[in-house]
């Protein structure tokens, strides 16, 4: 659980006092379930629709004994400030330490190569060895990469981050050997 108080559910929980339930966890959790997302909520069948001004005149109504209402296309923080952000990513869910720690280690591999040399393209099977190689190093038992001093996952993120560049940007240059790419001799 979450110690802080969702604030697209603090807003419903105002205008509805104790009616708001999350759709997620079915609890008055006032924005403490982890799970909760301001595109939908459900409340009472029997709500005073009069309620329902502002951003809440954006909804769809389905039936049913607690009814989801969906808001389309935008979220209003407390103080009435209009986003158009639901359904799209929600990055605040990736974890600041680890995006750090391989921008370190992208800022490594520039100094020693040159900045987004990556980014020239390579078989997809290299930075697989890599990621394998930095996987079975900290599964062994060693944290961190001696060469770069930090964490051999952040380094594995990168290499998985390289393949999926290589996969979407060098086809010419997927020489993954399994499955339909397999050649036999």
């Amino acid at each position: 659980m979450s110690e802080k108080e969702c604030p697209v559910e603090k807003s419903f929980k105002e205008r509805f006092s104790d009616e708001v339930i999350c759709a997620y966890c079915n609890t008055t959790c006032e924005g403490a379930c982890d799970a909760f997302s301001p595109q939908e909520i459900l409340v009472p069948k029997d709500i005073d629709r009069e309620k329902l001004t502002g951003a809440m005149s954006h909804i769809e109504y389905k039936d049913g004994p607690l009814e989801p209402l969906k808001i389309i296309g935008e979220q209003v923080s407390p103080t009435g400030s209009v986003r158009k952000n639901v359904g799209k990513p929600q990055t605040h869910h990736i974890d600041p330490e680890f995006m750090l720690g391989m921008a370190k280690v992208l800022t490594f591999g520039a100094s020693k190569y040159s900045p987004r040399n990556w980014m020239k393209g390579n078989d997809i099977t290299v930075p697989y060895d890599s990621c394998m190689r930095h996987l079975l190093a900290f599964m062994g038992g060693e944290d961190d990469d001696p060469e770069t001093g930090e964490n051999h996952l952040f380094s594995a993120g990168v290499n998985l981050m390289f393949m999926y560049f290589y996969y979407k940007n060098f086809p010419e240059m997927d020489d993954r050997c399994f499955g339909d790419k397999y050649e036999k001799d």
